[in-house]
């Protein structure tokens, strides 16, 4: 959505309204879209002026009951996502965490340090686990990511925040939230 052709630009807006009239056929309420920073590529003054820019245009197509969340990627922080939602500044946008692409070696920022900055833009959570280097989406208890602090920290901070387990085979990640009684007495 930031790339300098506008044409390109033009693709991207279609592709999305067609993402959101798929949306509202499905009853979905949430889209989960990739912010689109690609580190060396853009400047992250320039890919925030940008972004604004094309959610300001591009936000009053979207239904008031719809939200759009922006899932960092390659982001080494969250600070170019609060800038882009203090700039556009309407409840239609908010922010997916992605907690295992805050622990990839592109992250400057430990993933309990994004939650904060945040919060106020926070609707969706991405939850996995790696070691910090490369985005494997490992399950829950295979990794170095603090996962019981994530989550606490994400459940206190963002109430009404939905999840999304990111494995390959969720069972193993199901068992871990069950045993760290984030299921609420559902056992696997």
């Amino acid at each position: 959505l930031c790339v300098i052709d506008p044409l390109v630009r033009d693709i991207v807006a279609r592709r999305y309204c067609k993402t959101m009239c798929m949306a509202r056929r499905l009853t979905v309420k949430r889209i989960v879209i990739h912010d689109g920073y690609v580190p060396f590529v853009y400047f992250p003054e320039w890919f925030v002026e940008q972004s604004v820019a094309f959610w300001q245009g591009f936000l009053p197509e979207v239904p008031e009951d719809m939200t759009i969340a922006l899932e960092n990627v390659m982001d080494d922080g969250p600070d170019m996502l609060a800038a882009i939602m203090k700039g556009v500044d309407d409840p239609r946008l908010g922010v997916c965490l992605d907690v295992g692409h805050a622990n990839t070696a592109v992250s400057k920022t430990p993933p309990m340090d994004w939650i904060a900055p945040l919060s106020p833009w926070l609707r969706h959570v991405h939850i996995h686990n790696n070691f910090g280097e490369w985005d494997l989406h490992n399950p829950l208890g295979e990794g170095n990511i603090p996962m019981a602090q994530v989550l606490d920290q994400l459940l206190t901070a963002c109430p009404a925040a939905t999840y999304t387990i990111e494995n390959m085979n969720c069972v193993p990640s199901l068992a871990w939230l069950a045993a760290h009684g984030y299921l609420g007495g559902i056992t696997l």
